[in-house]
């Protein structure tokens, strides 16, 4: 209280009295002037009206109200006290109005007289901070011998003083400049680094093998796979099966000299009805897929680096794709690497699955390893032809699509006449990414054995893992896909065995009749003499 007293006393001994005095004068002054009107003015009009409203004499309402003496007329006296009876007391109700403001002022009064209080003891708290800091500084005077009632001597000082602290305030901004561009340059470091090491984690996940299906035989090579079954009887004629080069040849289909001489090793030009056939199986194949049920597509025949790395092992990329000198491109080595990788970075609705694709492309091939370009021949050369299939499907329906795939290329090889069986890949001929794969063999009456003309293979969820290949469920969730890959027909080298299990003794070909419409209705091959 004792400080509520004293505020109270500063704001009025500070000039804010004038708005109190100014307040309680206007106030008052308002008060008498309503209740003048109200007493002399308002209660006899509104008498007057009530007179008017009770329908009784006018002029002896008016006389009656307008004087203040009583009249002693009988009905004058009748309209007086029943106007006074019904008056309301207006100017009671004025006075309870402006007495709220009065109030409402003195409260305002208050609340100023509060927060003065609260100001004066934050100016007083500066200001004592402030004499106190005027006295250190005077002891440093004193300290450093300046004359403290020398008022140029005490400036020079503080402008020293400023100009010291824009010094050191300049230096700290200089060495926080340096702090910020070291941990700038330490952040590029770390970030460079993070790259690196990002990396190096991809590279060492790139060797890491797929997890391989349970029911693949072990094995060390591809010399411990495993005959599954056999679809159509084996002929050996009973005359000499010459070389494939031999038959083409004689039927003037190819010329591998000219090859040789514009392309090198692995390379060929097709002629006339060989060329011809060739194009034919490619279209069969093709109809043949759309049969099933699959879309036909001609995909890209060059795909970057990181495409390459998501469909195929480090060891398959060096021995099989082309690099595009000062591209990130390479060449294809099968359209299944350009055909999967349409879906990089994809999310799949699952509603829309299985995608199951046909495409042909041309595939171009190093051929390093073992095997090797064949020297005269097209079995295996840098650059052939091909129709594939592709499906990407729910995990739990690759092994179902699986064994759809490589019984389809069993059934187009049959319709041509051409006994093929299925040779399951054991664990050492399987390639890293695989979880199964198997190859279609077709009968080769010269060689008297099998050789592979097609292979199909289940990887899993090992690319789609690598390019970001994922599935949307119902439920809102995510999951990777599955990818399958399977060869249709791979020609020229499917026009070995074509030609072989085709060929009659006089050196003629037959045209089995699912291929002849797009033979233009031919029904054999003669030799061109």
């Amino acid at each position: 209280m004792k400080n509520f007293f004293a505020e109270f006393k500063k704001f009025i001994t500070r000039g804010n009295v004038m708005d109190m005095a100014v307040g309680v004068i206007v106030g008052g002054a308002f008060t008498a002037i309503v209740n003048g009107l109200s007493n002399f003015i308002l209660k006899p009009l509104i008498n007057y009206l009530l007179a008017l409203i009770l329908g009784k004499d006018t002029l002896a309402g008016i006389h009656t109200m307008l004087l203040p003496a009583y009249t002693t007329d009988e009905a004058g006296a009748e309209v007086l006290d029943l106007a006074n009876s019904i008056y309301i007391d207006w100017g009671s109700f004025i006075n309870a109005i402006i007495n709220f403001f009065l109030i409402a002022f003195v409260l305002f009064c208050i609340v100023r007289v509060f927060n003065r209080m609260r100001d004066n003891q934050k100016e007083a708290a500066e200001a004592a901070q402030g004499r106190k800091a005027k006295k250190a500084d005077r002891k440093v005077m004193k300290a450093e011998g300046v004359n403290t009632r020398d008022k140029a001597a005490v400036a020079a000082w503080y402008a020293a003083r400023a100009e010291k602290a824009a010094a050191e305030a300049a230096a700290a901004a200089e060495a926080a400049k340096d702090k910020v561009a070291a941990c700038k340059a330490e952040l590029e470091g770390l970030a460079a680094k993070e790259d690196d090491l990002q990396k190096e984690i991809r590279q060492r996940m790139l060797v890491i093998p797929n997890i391989i299906d349970p029911t693949v035989p072990i094995g060390k090579d591809d010399s411990e796979n495993v005959e599954v079954q056999r679809y159509g009887e084996p002929v050996t004629p009973d005359f000499e099966v010459p070389y494939h080069v031999e038959i083409m040849e004689r039927l003037s289909g190819i010329d591998l000299d000219s090859a040789r001489k514009t392309s090198g090793n692995g390379f060929y030009y097709l002629l006339g009805d060989i060329a011809r056939l060739h194009s034919a199986i490619l279209n069969y194949a093709r109809d043949f897929m759309i049969d099933r049920g699959f879309t036909y597509c001609i995909p890209p025949y060059m795909i970057r680096a990181d495409v390459v790395t998501g469909v195929m092992s480090f060891a398959e990329m060096e021995n099989m794709m082309y690099k595009i000198e000062g591209e990130d491109l390479y060449l294809i080595g099968t359209s299944e690497h350009s055909m999967i990788g349409k879906f990089i970075d994809q999310i799949i609705p699952e509603a829309s699955l299985p995608h199951t694709l046909t495409s042909y492309s041309p595939c171009f091939r190093k051929e390093k390893g073992a095997h090797g370009i064949e020297e005269r021949g097209v079995y295996r050369i840098h650059q052939f032809e091909k129709q594939e299939m592709i499906v990407v499907c729910k995990p739990e329906d690759s092994m179902d699509w699986y064994e759809k795939m490589w019984r389809y290329s069993v059934e187009l090889f049959r319709s041509l006449d051409i006994p093929v069986r299925q040779l399951e890949c054991c664990s050492g001929d399987l390639a890293d990414l695989k979880v199964k794969s198997c190859d279609v063999e077709a009968w080769s009456p010269r060689q008297k054995k099998y050789f592979e003309v097609g292979s199909c293979s289940n990887l899993g969820d090992a690319q789609a893992r690598r390019l970001g290949i994922r599935v949307k469920g119902e439920d809102g969730k995510k999951y990777l896909a599955h990818t399958l890959n399977n060869t249709v027909v791979a020609p020229p080298r499917m026009l070995i065995a074509f030609l072989e299990n085709n060929l009659n003794a006089d050196g003629t070909v037959r045209i089995p009749e699912a291929l002849r419409m797009y033979m233009g209705g031919k029904e054999v091959l003669s030799p061109k003499n």
